[in-house]
Parts: structure tokens; sequence; C-alpha cells
């Protein structure tokens, strides 16, 4: 099958340059093809029961596939035109050489079109630093095709894994309880006019609890644990599910009866999960640019295809964060959860440092983004090799395996002296610690993340569980606001979803100590309501 998706690939960009040649004035300098052979399963138990059991092996389907065409110029500004055909089952060469002529031949239409409108648009720019183009990076040619990193599942065997471990949820007070497994495996095939070629596969299994607990007023209080998986040496064993599923109900037995903390600024420490996720979703702001082809209006545009890109603008070489913090993203990281060695254009995905001693040092980028860079400060810039996507969506600039590094370390009882010195100086009775991580956003200006576990740290001792808030506060309040950290390391691992859709993520970060994190309350409105049954149980 891969020779003749390769073959095809290679005709649809013979093809297409015969069909450019047609047309006068505009051509395509760059077209690429990449396709993704998809496998998939999942379980899904409740109360020691099958729910669901879903086997999608990838034996006769249709593939999912991405092609792109670029006119213009990659220097002085062009255009880029998708087209995402789904390849037939039916992978005879010939057959496919015609298919992708045909889609190719519509784009191409579509391209050319679109491409006058932006001539025409940016000869009324005032502005003409900021053009509705698009621009493009130089890069080697790449040719590799690496093995499949696959992991054999056996659904019967999990069934029999995890039947036991969703038993344990069967109690009276929790009345919302699913334990899932998914199994993804995506083999990715890209090749381009330039003459790169790539084949690499992607293998990630997920283990999940989620419970919903009864507490007062008929609300449910909720929570959710996630174990991520890319290699067969770290599946867990029953025993420890087991053991991680015990923890959780107590735990939320724990969260029904803690009382609703209020809202405020508080001197918190975060564990890694926690100043994990808070790195990741403040450094969005460092993931080059998000062009959105039909919004380039003004400057603003370009820069805020995502808003919150501005939040690191024109900051390259300036302090952004404590002196005492490194960030660096690692795609090769080998405890990390992505782990691949290409990006979403067969670029080698890089080692880059993000912040170095406080200072913003790089920026991730797409080919797109390291071309709207070379534009912007008339230097050239080389995509790092960070452009991230499902097979069907335009790459752009996304985080992999993200590290944060401190010259600053201390021990945990280190970081609560620090938290209840800052407490005695801002006149509070308390600080908080978080522990967990549930869900977050990034938006213009701010993050918010939702913590699973909050604390309330007395200076006498005295540990008390609340619940009810939410993290909410500017990027640069946080950054800058960061006292120090534990000289201990943790992995968050997890899916981030955004433009080019849902993709592996790991943070690699020690426990932090902020003097200052803002809270708000979680609206009642946001927790479910249990109704109680009108007809008597059947068991």
């Amino acid at each position: 099958m891969s020779e003749a998706v390769n073959h095809a690939k290679e005709m649809v960009i013979e093809e297409t340059s015969k069909l450019s040649g047609a047309i006068e004035r505009i051509k395509p300098f760059f077209i690429s093809f990449s396709a993704c052979e998809p496998g998939a399963l999942k379980l899904e138990l409740s109360r020691g029961s099958v729910v669901e059991k879903k086997e999608d092996r990838n034996e006769k389907q249709r593939l999912s596939s991405r092609a792109e065409l670029r006119l213009g110029s990659p220097t002085l500004g062009g255009h880029m035109e998708k087209f995402t055909p789904e390849i037939p089952f039916d992978r005879d060469p010939d057959y496919l050489k015609r298919f992708f002529w045909v889609k190719a031949n519509e784009a191409m239409y579509d391209a050319r079109e679109a491409f006058g409108k932006k001539i025409s648009k940016a000869s009324h720019r005032e502005n003409k630093l900021f053009t509705p183009f698009s621009f493009f990076s130089e890069e080697k040619i790449i040719k590799d095709f690496l093995r499949d990193k696959k992991i054999e599942v056996d659904l019967n065997f999990w069934i029999d894994v995890l039947k036991p471990v969703s038993k344990l949820f069967e109690r009276k007070e929790i009345v919302i309880s699913k334990v899932l497994l998914d199994y993804t495996f995506e083999k990715f095939f890209y090749v381009n006019s330039e003459g790169t070629q790539i084949i690499e596969s992607f293998p990630v299994l997920s283990i999940k609890f989620r419970a919903g607990i009864l507490g007062k007023n008929n609300l449910i209080f909720g929570d959710q644990k996630s174990f991520y998986f890319n290699d067969l040496d770290t599946l867990p064993t029953q025993e420890a599910l087991m053991i991680a599923a015990e923890e959780f109900i107590r735990d939320l037995y724990e969260i029904k009866d803690a009382p609703f903390q209020t809202a405020g600024a508080f001197p918190t420490i975060l564990d890694s999960a926690n100043s994990g996720f808070m790195l990741h979703e403040m450094l969005h702001s460092a993931e080059g640019i998000r062009p959105d082809e039909d919004q380039r209006d003004d400057e603003e545009d370009i820069w805020g295809g995502s808003e919150f890109l501005l939040t690191f603008k024109g900051k390259i070489g300036e302090r952004v964060a404590p002196e005492f913090l490194s960030v660096y993203d690692d795609p090769g990281l080998f405890e990390g959860f992505v782990n691949s060695r290409y990006d979403a254009e067969g670029i080698p995905m890089q080692k880059t440092k993000i912040i170095e001693k406080g200072v913003l040092k790089n920026f991730l980028h797409s080919r797109e983004s390291a071309g709207f860079f070379t534009n912007l400060y008339r230097k050239k810039f080389r995509s790092n090799g960070h452009a991230r996507s499902d097979i069907t969506a335009n790459p752009i600039p996304r985080m992999t395996n993200l590290v944060l590094d401190s010259k600053k370390e201390h021990s945990m009882d280190e970081l609560k002296e620090m938290l209840f010195r800052q407490c005695h100086k801002d006149g509070k009775k308390f600080g908080l610690l978080l522990k967990g991580n549930l869900m977050g956003e990034a938006m213009t200006g701010s993050i918010k993340f939702t913590p699973r576990h909050i604390f309330r740290l007395y200076p006498n001792g005295r540990i008390k569980r609340v619940k009810g808030v939410y993290v909410h506060n500017s990027p640069h309040q946080m950054l800058e606001n960061i006292v120090a950290t534990s000289n201990e390391h943790g992995f968050c691992r997890g899916i981030c979803g955004a433009e080019s859709g849902y993709l592996p993520v790991c943070e690699k970060t020690p426990d932090v100590f902020v003097k200052q994190v803002g809270f708000e309350k979680i609206p009642l409105m946001e927790y479910e309501n249990w109704y109680p049954f009108l007809l008597p149980s059947p068991v």
C-alpha cells in the first residue's frame, strides 16, 4: 500500500506541474502531499461492564490526505491553497494519478482566484510591510523512512484488566463513572516538490478515569485522571491501576465534603502538573505566528491569527521572566510524550531555546512562520521543526515537550516557608497548594486553568482541602510572580487542542512558588445537577 501511495504522491507533483504550465503568470513554486494511515481502538467500561468496544484497524477504509499548492514567491509573498481528498480504497497507481490530477486542477482554479484577490488588496494597502501574502522559508531536502513504533493492543486482554478496576466505582454516591482506553496509531507519509520524502508513525495509548459524586443540593462534583503512554515498556499493570483507582475514589469523596474556596489572590504553590500546564498555556505566545489567510487586514491580524501571540510581540532579546528561569522545547526528549523526528512539513524537529535566563530568545516556527519573520525583520529565519497538525488541517507552530529549568531550586518545605512569609507580608491567613490539573485555555492577555485538587496551607501546619475555584491571570503576571521552584521535576502529559487539531504534548517542570495567583469562583451553573429516580431500582 505504501508504495502505491508514494507513487501517487509523486504523480500529483508531476501532473500538477504540467497543469500549471498552461496558466500564464501564476505558477506554483511549491507542492506537497501528506497522507495518514490511521488505526484506532477504544474501550469504555462502567461498573464492571463493557459499554463500548470499537476496533478500527484501517483494513478497508479511505485514507485522509492533505495537499497544498503555493503560488507566487516564497520571499516576496504568495498564496497557499490546500485540498483534502480522501484516498479511495482502490489504490491502483494509475487510478490515483488521475484522481489527484483532477483534485489538483480544482485547487489550481481556486488558488489562482484567491491569489488574484490578494494582489488587488495589496496594491491598495498603506502599510506595505504587512501584506495579505504568505511567505515560506527555504529548507533542506530530507529523505527518511522510519520503522513503525506500533504498540500491539489486545482489547480482550484490556477488558480483563479494566473490568475489576471499573467495578471499584460501583458505589451509591458515585453517580457517573467511566474507565476509558483509547489507542490511536497513525502512519504519516509526506512528500513535496523539493524532493523531501518522509514516513513516520505515532502510537498513543491513554487510560482515563472519569467520575462524578453526588454532593449537597443535588450537585455532582466531577474529577478525571489520565495516563498517557507511547511505548510498551511503560504500560501499567492491573495492580497499579487498581491502586490508582482506589486513590482516585478517596479523593472524590474528599472533594464532595470539601468547603468552597472564596475568590481572590493568594500566595500559591503549583505542583509540576499545574506549573507545566501554566507554562504551556503561557507559551502559546511563543508559537511563531498563526496566520489566517482571510483576515490579514493589518498588523494586528498577522500577529493575531491567535491574538495572545501579541504577548511576546517584538520582545526577542528582552526579559520576559525571572532571570533564574530558562525554557526550551525538546521534541526528542526521551521521557517526553511526542518523541518525533519530523514535523508535519517534513522538517527535522529541533530542540529550541525559547527563554534563556529570563530573556526571550526564539519563537517556535513552521516554514510559513519563519518566512513571515524573514520578511518582517529582513534577515533569514528557518523553521525549527515545530509545524504540527492533524492530517487535514494547516500546520502551524505548536509545542511538543516543554522543559522548565531553574537556577533557584529549593525543597518543598523551603517553598512552604516562603509561602508563609508571603502570607504574613500580604496579611493572608493561608496560602494555597494546587495538585493535578483538569483543563484550561489561553486567551487574549489571560490564561485560565482548573486544578484537580486545592489545599489551604496554614502556618501552623494545618492542611485543608477546598474546591470550587479556577486560576485566572495574565501571562506576564504569572511569570513575573514566580519566586522559586522545587528541586524535583515531574511530567505532565496530555492532549492540546488548537486550530491545527488535537495533538499530544508534555511538560517537564518542577513545583513552582508564585507569590500571588488570582482565583475566580466556578459558577454553580457549571456543575451538573442530579435528578432523583422516579422509579424503583431493578437491582
